[in-house]
């Protein structure tokens, strides 16, 4: 089936008409400013069969993701670091913990949702809403303290980490919650357990790294691929 593109150029009809006035394949290609495969494709008896029997037998050698790396016939662009951006997501990312799946039939979540707030004191411990002159809510930072232990977290530098800023869950690095890169997660890799026990606070890139996995079994796998990668780097 041709598509719009093929139709509106007529490419087919005109190599034929050309050959039929005598045109060797290099004078249809100078006319045409087209390939020699794509004339002899549309002169050539059976070739469109033998193409289509050809791409048949490659993807029975090959699976397909191998084929597009050799050939690159989806179109791509190109990669991109994730720069990251100040946004108004407080409100978005915890909702997005308390409300993160689509209930199915029989399924319910393990808790009544707690408050917004009340999940950012587990990171946070005394941070709260204050209305501002304007009458605008504003967060009131408090000292972030480790998600593993519950003990006050300071910076590299020694100072009382303050909110928006933590440490993440699974690299320790210390990130921006106000930023796009920072992320929440379901600990046990279970999106229906919205206890407040589950909740955790990461670097994006590994949270999304974690998947669905329990840290134990991300570890793991963490330390098979280290030791795979020193093996052979």
């Amino acid at each position: 089936m041709r598509n719009n593109a093929s139709i509106q150029r007529q490419l087919p009809e005109k190599i034929k008409k050309l050959r039929k006035k005598g045109y060797s394949y290099r004078d249809i290609e100078t006319t045409l400013q087209c390939s020699k495969g794509t004339i002899a494709y549309h002169l050539g008896r059976g070739q469109k069969q033998k193409l289509k029997d050809r791409d048949n037998n490659y993807k029975k050698l090959f699976p397909r993701k191998l084929t597009e790396f050799i050939y690159c016939r989806t179109t791509r662009s190109a990669y991109k670091e994730v720069i990251p951006t100040k946004t108004s997501q407080f409100r978005k990312k915890c909702r997005g913990f308390q409300f993160n799946s689509i209930l199915k039939k029989g399924e319910h979540f393990m808790e009544k949702p707690l408050t917004l707030m009340q999940y950012c004191q587990k990171v946070w411990p005394g941070i709260r809403f204050k209305k501002n002159y304007m009458g605008k809510r504003k967060v009131v930072p408090a000292r972030a303290v480790c998600q593993w232990t519950g003990k006050p977290e300071k910076d590299d530098m020694g100072r009382a980490l303050m909110y928006p800023f933590f440490r993440c869950m699974l690299s320790g690095k210390i990130k921006n919650f106000e930023y796009n890169d920072a992320s929440c997660d379901h600990i046990n890799g279970n999106r229906l357990d919205n206890r407040i026990e589950n909740f955790g606070l990461t670097d994006l890139t590994y949270n999304s790294m974690k998947s669905n996995r329990t840290p134990k079994t991300f570890l793991k796998e963490i330390k098979q691929i280290v030791k795979h990668l020193e093996k052979h780097i």
